[in-house]
């Protein structure tokens, strides 16, 4: 349901894209290794060339993908995908009239791999851009079902379409038309990735806030703000924490923080500094006293005569 309300009426739109996106490659699959029985190619040169020149093309196809998908975006990668996928089916038609070659079978094995790891990279992009961060698993798994429900149905009536095109025609001429009828069927694939390219863009899902807290702006909030509020905050001054004495001022401090301060300050600090000095002073005196046997009245006594 998430999924409907976010996208609205393109929710269905999306469905029928990826319902259709890969149906060519679908219908043209099972009917591959009868082709190439057909057309006399053996199963070790067929194999030689998948596992090698099949292999690296695929991964070519892959990266191309990737790297389509950082530059351009998704809509642009899938609406070429759409493109390359259908008509990578086209070379095979090629390959049926031109009979058993191992240099053509080559490049058009190549064709098709690279333009099916290119369509396969963009259609799982795009599906993995569509869905929310609470439902990640729900949506994809409904998108992937889709993807391949239409394709896999229809598939099964691929050797039928070919023998009732080989009717009046020889049995590769049959297969020319079924490749080129399979390219034809992604043409409304390509139709539906322009539509959803031309839609009005769709702003980010934010899940609501619990109740007694402040809503976060989308887009304004988050790091973006920070940040401003780092850059208008005016740069602390670096300070040394020094040790505190009674009177809690502190006694060690940069020379900059003590040039800085008034005359005024400084010399209250001086004063301070001094009582602090006659009362240790006069402590010392009492301690000594104490130790001679004086009592702290004799002491007061012994000052207040010789003053």
């Amino acid at each position: 349901i998430a999924f409907f309300v976010q996208h609205g009426r393109f929710a269905l739109v999306m469905l029928l894209a990826i319902c259709l996106y890969r149906m060519p490659d679908f219908v043209m699959g099972p009917m591959a290794n009868p082709f190439y029985a057909d057309l006399g190619i053996d199963k070790e040169t067929v194999g030689a060339v998948r596992g090698s020149v099949g292999l690296f093309a695929t991964i070519v196809g892959i990266a191309a993908a990737g790297l389509s998908a950082v530059r351009f975006g998704f809509m642009p990668t899938l609406l070429a995908g759409a493109v390359l996928g259908p008509g990578s089916n086209l070379a095979f038609a090629y390959l049926a009239l031109h009979g058993s070659d191992t240099g053509v079978f080559t490049a058009a094995m190549m064709i098709d791999n690279f333009c099916s790891g290119y369509a396969g990279v963009a259609l799982i992009g795009y599906m993995s851009s569509l869905t929310s961060l609470g439902y990640t698993a729900t949506q994809y798994a409904l998108l992937s079902s889709f993807y391949a429900l239409a394709g896999k149905v229809l598939k099964g009536f691929s050797g039928v379409w070919v023998e009732q095109l080989a009717v009046g025609r020889t049995l590769l001429e049959g297969y020319a038309l079924f490749f080129t009828g399979t390219a034809l069927i992604g043409i409304p694939a390509i139709v539906l990735c322009i539509v959803l390219w031309r839609r009005p863009p769709v702003p980010p899902s934010v899940p609501s806030p619990a109740r007694g807290k402040r809503p976060r702006p989308v887009g304004g909030g988050g790091a973006a703000a920070a940040s401003r509020r780092r850059r208008a905050r005016p740069a602390p001054v670096a300070r040394r924490r020094g040790r505190r004495c009674r009177c809690g001022s502190r006694t060690a401090r940069p020379w900059r923080a003590r040039r800085a301060r008034p005359r005024r300050h400084r010399l209250g600090r001086i004063r301070r500094y001094l009582d602090h000095l006659l009362a240790g002073a006069g402590g010392l005196v009492l301690a000594a006293a104490r130790l001679r046997g004086v009592s702290r009245d004799g002491y007061r006594q012994a000052v207040a005569d010789q003053l």
